[in-house]
């Protein structure tokens, strides 16, 4: 069951609470202001409130409030890994969902999210960092987790270019690598040598400096958490 106030805004089980007085001793509350089960939208946005369920100066129990609201569970996460990059199509199964109004991974708002019916939710991952994350299902009656519901994987490298592909055998060259999913880069050789300097500037780009080789075109490998990338004959000395 769904609230909200006059202004459209949705009310939690804690905000709803926030309207209320305690009256005396009392198991008694009394709304300070009107609620709402229900709205009509207009171009997007709330127009006119409907369906009027509590009137400022209501007196209830505060049982009929806490009973307004039922605990959602999670039960299931469906795949339960993907990339790190995000995108990842979830189906979140479980019990009273229909007061949920978000998901999270990992602290991060999922990128799309539907209640599909009460027991079913979708949503997509935004990206994230390799490892386990908690899943969050942020719930009118209040947060549900899914400790470690969900696994980053590790994105494979790619090289999709090496500039300059030629420098001297003495080396020195400094030499720009390019191509995808580079951020767990931990080095890179020529012909089997160590790169005398190596950064990761970005997810797409490295920039190192080669050591002194012998005359020839040489492998050009990037060292990766994930899987070293190989470029054979990536590069020459001269």
């Amino acid at each position: 069951m769904t609230f909200y106030n006059a202004a459209g805004t949705r009310l939690t089980e804690a905000t709803l609470n926030a309207l209320t007085d305690t009256v005396g001793a009392l198991e008694v509350v009394e709304f300070t202001a009107n609620v709402y089960q229900s709205f009509t939208q207009d171009g997007g946005g709330f127009e006119k409130a409907s369906r009027l369920v509590f009137v400022a100066g209501q007196r209830v129990p505060q049982s009929m409030i806490d009973g307004l609201f039922e605990t959602a569970t999670i039960e299931s996460i469906t795949p339960a890994t993907g990339p790190e990059t995000g995108g990842t199509p979830i189906v979140i199964s479980g019990t009273d969902f229909s007061g949920a109004a978000g998901v999270t991974v990992g602290g991060l708002a999922a990128t799309s999210f539907v209640v599909v019916d009460n027991e079913t939710i979708t949503a997509t991952t935004p990206a994230g960092t390799v490892g386990d994350h908690d899943v969050v299902v942020q719930d009118d009656a209040g947060d549900v987790t899914a400790t470690g519901g969900f696994t980053y994987t590790e994105v494979a490298a790619t090289v999709t270019l090496i500039a300059p592909a030629t420098g001297v055998a003495a080396g020195g060259t400094a030499v720009t690598i390019t191509g995808t999913n580079l951020t767990h880069a931990t080095g890179v050789t020529f012909g089997g040598g160590a790169a005398t300097s190596f950064v990761v500037v970005n997810a797409t780009t490295i920039t190192c400096v080669t050591p002194a080789h012998a005359a020839g075109a040489v492998s050009v490998v990037v060292l990766d958490t994930g899987g070293n990338v190989t470029t054979v004959g990536g590069y020459e000395y001269t």
